[in-house]
C-alpha cells in the first residue's frame, strides 16, 4: 500500500522558511497558489491520479494527524504494514520548518523504540494541535 501525503504549501509559487507554529496564514501578496489546472496536471502526470478514477482520501490540518489516522486504521484492521508514505512538501518541516523540530527528532525521538514513538509524539511539546 502507498499513501500520498501532500502538504498544500507545495502548491505555492514561493517557499516560506523558518515558520513558527502561530497558525497564521501566509500573506497573499507574497505567496500565490498554483491555479487549479496546474495542480491537476501535476498530480496526474507525477502520480497517475485521475479524476475519472477517484481514490479515498482524508484532509488533515497538521502533519501528525496522518500518523494518528494510520495508527487507528491499523488497530481497526483496515490497514496492514508494510506500507510507504510519500510526503510531498515545499520544504522539510523536519529541518528548518515549524519550530525547528529537527533537534527533537535527532536527540530524542530516534532513540526511542519504534513501537513506543507514537505515544511519545503525542506527548511532545510543539506537536500538539
Amino acid at each position: 500500500m502507498r499513501i500520498l501525503d501532500i502538504d498544500l504549501d507545495f502548491f505555492l509559487d514561493e517557499i516560506e522558511y523558518f515558520r513558527s507554529r502561530n497558525n497564521k496564514r501566509l500573506n497573499k501578496k507574497d505567496y500565490n497558489p498554483w491555479n487549479y489546472r496546474q495542480v491537476e496536471c501535476f498530480l496526474e502526470n507525477s502520480f497517475g491520479l485521475n479524476q475519472n478514477y477517484p481514490i479515498e482520501g482524508k484532509i488533515f490540518t497538521h502533519h501528525d494527524e496522518l500518523f494518528t489516522h494510520v495508527e487507528c486504521e491499523i488497530l481497526q484492521g483496515k490497514m496492514h504494514p508494510p506500507f510507504v508514505i510519500h510526503h510531498l512538501d515545499a520544504h522539510s518541516d523536519f529541518a528548518m520548518g515549524i519550530d525547528n523540530c529537527s533537534e527533537y527528532i535527532m536527540e530524542t525521538l530516534l532513540f526511542v523504540d519504534f513501537n513506543q514513538r507514537s505515544s511519545l509524539i503525542k506527548k511532545a511539546k510543539g506537536f500538539q494541535n
